[in-house]
């Protein structure tokens, strides 16, 4: 599609290169000179000893409008707050910090990014009608299980 895209993939790396794809283990890697338009994060912040440090890091590889969509489990959302030490994402070994709304509001706003906006979509469940309602009144009251953020420089 005419689109130059670089990868930052600690264990998908191997298979990366094999395909021969610009791919890079870390950020720090990625030559301090190399500007993007774009980076996608999906659940990844979470794996981080210092997100805020990686989301730095980011902004600075950003062109002028450049945008960050990140998403990661939404430590404010129903099953964090219902299940607390039993929440599924609290129980698998790599999660390390879970960001609320609010939290991952402020970290990117305080980064530098301009706008930070709450990206909120619906999943539907085929014609299971109470799940979609229920997906519908948590994405309503801002406990979905995902949050997901487009951040722009």
């Amino acid at each position: 599609a005419g689109v130059n895209a670089i990868g930052v993939e600690p264990f998908g790396y191997d298979f990366l290169v094999e395909r021969k794809l610009q791919v890079y283990k870390i950020v720090e890697e990625v030559p301090p000179t190399t500007k993007v338009d774009g980076v996608f994060s999906s659940n990844v912040i979470e794996h981080l000893e210092d997100a805020p440090a990686l989301m730095q890091q980011i902004y600075q590889r950003l062109e002028p409008d450049g945008w960050f969509f990140v998403t990661t489990p939404n430590g404010a959302g129903a099953n964090a707050r219902l299940r607390r030490g039993a929440w599924r994402e609290a129980l698998k070994p790599g999660h390390i910090v879970f960001f609320t709304p609010k939290s991952l509001e402020f970290y990117l706003s305080k980064v530098g990014f301009s706008s930070v906006r709450r990206c909120q979509s619906e999943i539907k469940y085929g014609h299971r009608f109470p799940r979609n309602l229920l997906q519908k009144a948590l994405n309503g009251l801002g406990v979905e299980g995902e949050i997901k953020y487009l951040a722009i420089k």
